[in-house]
């Protein structure tokens, strides 16, 4: 059966959970190099931004395999588009 929405809100939960996951991850990092303890930041962010992940796919990916291929279309764009909207300082300011 399909739904007429589906394939809309399946790129846009992907486009939405990449931009979550990724925008996360880009934040744990920058947070993560001043923090005084970093190393208990660092797993706590990647299970919120997993589980987050993982709750997106799930809820698309009992849609069939077309909205799955869409969701991770759509977290594919958004980790290309993270890529290409940081600044450049950033991603080489803190290399050693």
């Amino acid at each position: 059966m399909t739904v007429p929405g589906l394939p809309l809100y399946a790129l846009l939960v992907g486009l939405i959970s990449g931009t979550l996951f990724f925008g996360g991850l880009w934040w744990t990092v920058r947070a993560g190099a001043v923090m005084r303890q970093p190393v208990i930041w660092f797993p706590i962010s990647l299970a919120i931004r997993a589980g987050l992940l993982a709750f997106g796919f799930y809820n698309v990916a009992a849609n069939g395999i077309q909205a799955s291929l869409l969701f991770m279309a759509g977290l594919l764009i958004a980790r290309t588009a993270m890529f290409r909207l940081i600044p450049q300082s950033d991603a080489s300011s803190y290399a050693p």
